[in-house]
């Protein structure tokens, strides 16, 4: 059984419920005395429509990082060794 998509109204007062927040899922707040603003996410951010793709690109990224890094070490490790560096 397939769940319905919900609005963004409900998913305003599901947040709400869940988290206990204003329910938006990215808001700014400035503060009164030094009128700087600070970003808070409402809940997790992959339930966010609007933070959900860079979300995903990050977790791609750290994920190729992962991966990709070890293999660079032992190609490093096996030139250094070849060409006597």
């Amino acid at each position: 059984m397939r769940r319905q998509k919900e609005t963004e109204k409900e998913a305003v007062k599901r947040r709400q419920q869940m988290y206990g927040c204003n329910g938006k899922c990215c808001d700014r707040v400035i503060d009164p005395e030094t009128g700087e603003g600070q970003y808070f996410i409402c809940g997790g951010i992959d339930t966010c429509d609007e933070t959900r793709v860079g979300e995903f690109i990050g977790t791609v990224g750290a994920v190729l990082f992962i991966v990709l890094a070890p293999i660079m070490f032992i190609a490093g490790i096996v030139a250094l060794i070849v060409f006597g560096i």
